[in-house]
Parts: structure tokens; sequence; C-alpha cells
């Protein structure tokens, strides 16, 4: 499936090393990703932002490769979480990784985007809650 949110991370470094912080902050805000369906969700989003120092984009960094033969051979379980609205590429990461990782389970909450904990925080939390203690869904 084509990535239908792809960041553009050389332009945010770009302003980021350029020092215009107010236009990365912009950009970043109209992203995607960073879209809530609820008021309060957009009001913790604009306060992250408003603080945002773009310092992770200046640090030299590489991205982990996790080879499905790593994924394969994972024991722990593990919760493969999005919300119900997140894009459609980072829905289906999450329904294949669970699909490979042999104890995990895959869970899209209902009324959630990108930051599920924002937009919908009881159901995240009571997700996070039973499988921390149970290791499956409830």
């Amino acid at each position: 499936m084509p990535r239908d949110e792809a960041i553009d991370l050389a332009r945010f470094t770009a302003l980021a090393a350029a020092g215009d912080l107010a236009q990365l902050r912009a950009e970043w805000a109209a992203h995607p990703l960073m879209q809530t369906r609820s008021p309060e969700a957009a009001a913790l989003v604009a306060e992250i932002l408003a603080d945002y120092d773009a310092r992770d984009l200046l640090a030299p960094s590489a991205m982990p490769g996790f080879p499905r033969e790593v994924l394969a051979s994972l024991m722990m379980p593990v919760l493969s979480m999005t919300g119900a609205d997140d894009t459609p590429w980072r829905r289906a990461c999450a329904r294949a990784f669970a699909a490979i990782a042999p104890r995990a389970r895959h869970l899209e909450l209902p009324g959630a985007g990108h930051l599920a904990n924002l937009d919908n925080p009881g159901a995240f939390n009571d997700a996070l809650a039973g499988f921390s203690h149970t290791g499956v869904l409830s």
C-alpha cells in the first residue's frame, strides 16, 4: 500500500536549521497525522506544538529497521494500536505487524486518528490497562 501521509523530513529539517520554527510548526500542524477529532485534543496538540523546538530534527539519527523475521521472533505480548481514523497506511502497518508477531493483537480505537491517546483517551487507557494486566485485549 502506498504511504498516504509521508512526512517531509527534509523540509522540516531545513526549516529547523534555518530557525524558522513558526513555519515548521504551522506546516506540522496542517499535516494529516496531527489532525484531531475533538476541541480538547486540538488544544493539546496546539500546546505541544507551541513548545516544540525541533531538536530531534537537528540531531543525527537513523531509522531502525524491523525485518519480518525479527518481528516474527517476538515472544512477548504486543499491542499494535491505531485510531480507526488514522491514515490507511498506518492502519495497514499496524495490522501487518499484528499478523506477523506471534503474540500480537491489533486494535483500532473508534473516534480516534493518529493521536488516538488524545482523541479518545478513555478507550486508549482502557485498552492499555487491559492489555498490560493480561497481555491480551479484554
